[in-house]
């Protein structure tokens, strides 16, 4: 990947992660998304036939967002960036990245605040993001064209 391209990838995050933890209107935002895929599901279930007992899910919405948010942040940066540089500094990296968004919540926004779980929640992504790109590196360091199958 060209640097310039790594660089886009890089800001793109840098924006799309910034926005939604600054954002006041983010929550209700995800609170649609959320309903609408519930939604679905729901119709999902009807049309199968099954039963999904939600209670027994552990997580809400927002600490879903937050995994995904920046687990999926840490698996492209990781794999974008993994001949540059080394997986643990970026998972560092992204994650001092989101406490700093997170005080940022309360200090520059109305309706945000500072929340152990949400960076719990930004920790385990970004946990779960690295195992992936370790698990990629090591598949591919593995099958490389140099060796034999």
């Amino acid at each position: 990947m060209t640097s310039r391209r790594t660089i886009a990838l890089g800001m793109g995050f840098a924006v799309i992660a910034t926005v939604l933890s600054l954002s006041d209107r983010a929550p209700g935002m995800v609170d649609r998304i959320g309903s609408a895929l519930v939604d679905g599901w729901r119709r999902v279930e009807i049309a199968l036939a099954i039963d999904v007992e939600r209670e027994a899910i552990p997580w809400t919405d927002d600490v879903l967002g937050h995994l995904v948010l920046w687990g999926g942040g840490m698996v492209v940066l990781g794999l974008a960036l993994r001949h540059r540089h080394r997986a643990g500094r970026l998972a560092v990296a992204l994650f001092g990245a989101s406490l700093a968004l997170e005080v940022l919540q309360a200090l520059v926004t109305a309706s945000r605040s500072l929340s152990l779980a949400d960076i719990s929640a930004n920790a385990f992504g970004i946990i779960a993001g690295l195992t992936v790109v370790t698990a990629v590196d090591l598949l591919s360091s593995t099958r490389s064209p140099a060796q034999p199958y």
